[in-house]
């Protein structure tokens, strides 16, 4: 559509020729009028107000749109025909205020150690590490799948008599396989974690008996490296009619919760025991002997 400009400030009276038709400002009226020019000396065009377009207008012809606020002249450049406004622009309105500002971005150069509840220069991580809540920050944290430590220790030696704890006769079984993890520690019959945890321990005995009596086997462990208080307990008692030997097998199991691996331990005793009555030792096989595993963090 042909747009005609119009001058942005015109004065009274000003004139402005168009596709042979004169257009003149009426200041009073607030709008352009138009008329044929050229010696014809034409009639003045025709000019409606109203809300709607004229229905049959000629080329020069003037419309005020009373329902929108507009000027428009009837334009007919021999190719096509429309109205075309003339109205002159208003004055731009003022600037709106500012919006809020947006959330800060991401700075590409930020790291853990800046935020207020991660700790990472305590202990800095380790590659493959997670963090994990420790009740004030989250710090490094390595995250472990299933069983890390599975330790199984025998007695070599025939127990022929009570042994508070049993020492001197320890081996780690290592007959199908190598130790799970870094494994126990043993020294004079004292055993020590390589690592906090919940541990699963099992004692089990296997014994000759010939005689009437009562044995007794303990697994004792203590959380000051000092005092030894029972954790789980075996026994085997029977009265003979005759000579003939039995050979029982006796166990038991704890769960203990390691907290300090320098002074949470345990030992095994047997008690009860006579030439007539011991517990079996082998160097060959698993017949007495004890196992170590860790079943997971401490709670």
């Amino acid at each position: 559509m042909a747009v005609i400009n119009f001058p942005d400030s015109p004065s009274d009276g000003d004139t402005q020729d168009v596709g042979g038709i004169t257009y003149t400002y009426s200041s009073s009226k607030g709008y352009w009028t138009a008329a044929a020019s050229g010696g014809g000396g034409g009639g003045g065009a025709s000019v409606t107000t109203d809300d709607v377009a004229p229905s049959s207008p000629s080329d020069g012809d003037l419309w005020w749109d009373s329902d929108g606020g507009k000027m428009y002249v009837y334009y007919d450049d021999g190719a096509s025909s429309q109205w075309v406004s003339v109205s002159v622009p208003g004055a731009t309105g003022s600037t709106g205020p500012a919006g809020p500002a947006g959330a800060d971005g991401v700075d590409a150069t930020s790291t853990l150690a800046e935020l207020t509840d991660v700790d990472t220069s305590t202990n800095a991580p380790t590659t493959g590490q997670l963090l994990q809540w420790n009740g004030t920050n989250w710090v490094p944290y390595t995250h472990t799948n299933g069983i890390t430590e599975i330790d199984v220790w025998r007695i070599t030696n025939n127990q022929t008599s009570d042994a508070v704890p049993i020492t001197g006769t320890w081996e780690r079984d290592h007959t199908d396989w190598s130790v799970t993890g870094t494994g126990m520690t043993e020294s004079s019959g004292i055993f020590t974690f390589p690592s906090t945890g919940v541990w699963r321990i099992m004692y089990h005995g296997r014994l000759y008996v010939n005689n009437t009596d009562s044995i007794t086997g303990l697994l004792k462990y203590t959380v000051d490296n000092s005092t030894y208080n029972i954790g789980a307990e075996m026994n085997f008692s029977e009265q003979l009619s005759t000579s003939t030997g039995l050979y029982p097998s006796i166990n038991c199991e704890y769960i203990f919760n390691v907290t300090n691996t320098s002074t949470h331990k345990v030992n095994f005793t047997i008690q009860g025991l006579d030439t007539n009555n011991y517990m079996i030792g082998d160097g060959d096989a698993n017949r007495s002997f004890v196992s170590f595993l860790r079943l997971g963090d401490n709670p």
